[in-house]
């Protein structure tokens, strides 16, 4: 009896490659599995890191604008500090002829509810001293003194990433003419 043609092909066919074909193709979806994985996980990284910049971005634009108010804080402190010494329109130190004293230091104003928690400290050194003798320098017959004023704004907590903190100082010449016209006995050249 002759062997059956359709088996003989079926077993050619076999010995061809088909059988291969089948564990190629297993082979090639496993391999698919594994690249598909590997591309999750990279994406998933590329993901989480964008979002990291993009909370570090907005933590950083937060802590600059409160850089800029504790900024302007110290700023009015200084502000404040050189008119508490100048004073323009004699209302804090009187008539006087001798620039007068610092004011109380280490001190606080108040700050403007828009500047939320943020905390003001202001302090004054007169130069020379108030208790020196005489207690100003003599350019003539002008009295002039030189006061140094430091603002320290702070917001937060020292150690925390919100903490922001700014220390500006200035100079502040005064100079009074006890012969010049009453009542601010102002000198004419330090105007």
């Amino acid at each position: 009896m002759a062997p059956d043609p359709r088996l003989f092909r079926r077993v050619v066919r076999i010995g061809r490659g088909e059988g291969c074909a089948s564990q190629s193709s297993t082979h090639a979806r496993g391999f698919a599995f594994v690249a598909s994985l590997f591309l999750l996980v990279v994406l998933g990284a590329f993901a989480a890191y964008i979002i990291s910049i993009g909370a570090n971005a907005q933590g950083t634009v937060e802590v600059s604008i409160q850089a800029e108010r504790v900024f302007e804080a110290a700023n009015s402190g200084l502000e404040w500090a050189a008119y508490q010494e100048l004073d323009p329109y004699q209302a804090i130190w009187g008539n006087v002829t001798t620039p007068p004293n610092c004011f109380a230091s280490p001190s606080t104003p108040a700050l403007p509810s828009a500047f939320g928690s943020i905390t003001l400290s202001v302090s004054c050194t007169r130069y020379p001293a108030w208790t020196a003798t005489p207690n100003y320098y003599e350019e003539g017959s002008q009295r002039v003194v030189v006061y140094l004023i430091t603002s320290t704004a702070s917001y937060g907590s020292a150690g925390n990433s919100d903490y922001v903190q700014r220390q500006l100082q200035s100079r502040v010449v005064q100079c009074k003419n006890p012969y010049g016209a009453a009542p601010a006995y102002t000198c004419s050249n330090y105007n």
